[in-house]
């Protein structure tokens, strides 16, 4: 991704421009430069009265099969919402009460 089409000239990354286009299919390793930048896109179509719940998960790892048993561990709703909990749990300990 192209830092100046994500963030815009004279924008803040609080609000960046936003501009997502595809990720380009390389067969080696991509060239970002010295700025590069990623983004997580999704377009949702939610009806009047509608709900929708989106969970976005990275993982990276150098050997293609572990990543891939990550990634589909993590397409179960249970893997998810365990996780969730877990880290919702963690933040509420390391965020306690301070004295």
């Amino acid at each position: 991704m192209d830092r100046q089409r994500w963030l815009g000239r004279n924008h803040a990354p609080s609000g960046p421009l936003g501009e997502v286009v595809p990720a380009p299919s390389v067969s080696g390793p991509l060239v970002t430069g010295l700025d590069p930048v990623s983004v997580l896109s999704v377009r949702l179509r939610v009806p009047p009265g509608g709900q929708a719940v989106v969970t976005f998960g990275t993982a990276a790892n150098d050997q293609l099969a572990t990543l891939m048993a990550v990634v589909d561990k993590y397409r179960q709703p249970s893997s998810v919402e365990r996780a969730s909990v877990m880290s919702a749990t963690l933040a509420g300990i390391q965020s306690g009460p301070h004295h």
